[in-house]
């Protein structure tokens, strides 16, 4: 072989071989886009999307994320949100994203989405599924609406809740006129659902000033563990110690203004005595049905959902909650007949109960991960 043609050969093998490294090089001193997260100590939302941004760590090459003990860097973090323009100071999780995006709160198809906007890469749904009449839905959010549905089913038949009903339709259908019972019960069950949402509201509105945070959360699930194992006692113990149901002494009072108010011949006298009646009860139920609804709206803020979407889910949880007096109310105007909850059967459901307090109380404290949902 000629030694110029050889000469040639070799440095063409050796610019070949050398193309990689080069190449590499340029990508590797490629700009990235810098990602500074800030968590806290006991924030179940920061410790997801601590593990959600790993993720997303081996998904896009050209991320740089930036983890940060919001405690050992409120310089940091200061300094970022008055360039951010953030008002919500203080709130974790923060994701600042670039030079001008961010997101306060756990929202992993909004970080995602942002992410994918700063580098420059077109958004994706792959998670969407097209529903008839609804449009698509977001199956990494999905078990929300889930969840809120099986709560409220669960929480309106609670033994509480259902007991007064079942009192009135008793009384309602010797009348056997399926007007006053769809007028009377139908007022008293809008009443209740109207006097739940706004306690449940006024929970979440709670939470927004004081910020949710590990002893929120823990009290709460103290509670939770406190009325569930109240609840298994009264399966086992009805009547026998104290209790979280309504009192045999409470019991008569309500039979007494109940039938004061069925006799009632005037239409608006009647309905303000239903009015009254359902306002009066609610208070003093809620003393035994409090439980679910608080755990349920603790369950919201670990998901660090908007507040507006906050209360969407109440009105869900709500519809659910009045589903089954819903169903009694029917089945009496059907069938003008009713059969009140027995002992037998009140006791069942207070140890289900029971059982899911107890459950969630403990997730609440040792495992709030257990309860981020989608």
């Amino acid at each position: 072989m000629n030694p110029k043609t050889g000469s040639l050969i070799f440095l063409l093998l050796l610019l070949i071989a050398a193309f990689p490294l080069v190449a590499g090089q340029e990508i590797g001193n490629s700009e990235k886009t810098v990602i500074n997260f800030f968590w806290a100590e006991g924030c179940p939302h920061c410790a997801a999307e601590k593990a959600f941004l790993t993720k997303l760590e081996e998904k896009y090459e050209n991320i740089d994320v930036r983890r940060y003990n919001l405690s050992k860097n409120v310089e940091l973090y200061l300094e970022l949100a008055k360039k951010h323009e953030i008002e919500m100071i203080g709130s974790v999780p923060a994701t600042f994203i670039g030079e001008e995006k961010y997101t306060i709160g756990f929202r992993p198809e909004k970080i995602e989405e942002q992410i994918r906007a700063e580098l420059g890469i077109e958004s994706e749904n792959e998670f969407g599924v097209n529903v008839p009449w609804l449009g698509k839905i977001d199956m990494r959010t999905a078990s929300i609406p889930l969840i809120t549905v099986v709560f409220g089913l669960v929480d309106g038949f609670n033994p509480c809740a259902m007991v007064v009903l079942m009192f009135l339709l008793s009384i309602l259908v010797r009348e056997r006129s399926r007007k006053r019972i769809i007028t009377i019960a139908g007022i008293f069950v809008l009443i209740s659902g109207l006097f739940y949402f706004m306690f449940m509201a006024l929970w979440i509105n709670v939470l927004e000033i004081i910020k949710y945070d590990f002893m929120i959360r823990a009290i709460a699930g103290a509670i939770a563990i406190i009325v569930g194992l109240f609840n298994i006692k009264d399966f086992f113990a009805l009547g026998k110690g104290f209790s979280f149901s309504i009192s045999e002494e409470k019991k008569g009072n309500i039979l007494r203004k109940i039938h004061g108010i069925v006799k009632k011949e005037a239409f608006l006298a009647m309905i303000a005595g239903v009015i009254v009646l359902a306002i009066t009860v609610n208070m003093i139920e809620l003393v035994c049905t409090f439980t679910l609804p608080v755990i349920y709206v603790s369950i919201l803020k670990i998901q660090g959902i908007p507040l507006l979407e906050q209360y969407f889910y109440l009105i869900l949880y709500v519809l659910f909650y009045m589903l089954d007096d819903i169903v009694m109310i029917s089945i009496a105007v059907v069938t003008l007949s009713s059969d009140r909850v027995t002992e037998g059967t009140g006791k069942k459901l207070k140890l289900v109960s029971g059982l899911i307090l107890l459950a969630l109380g403990l997730a609440l404290i040792f495992a709030p991960g257990l309860l981020i949902l989608g």
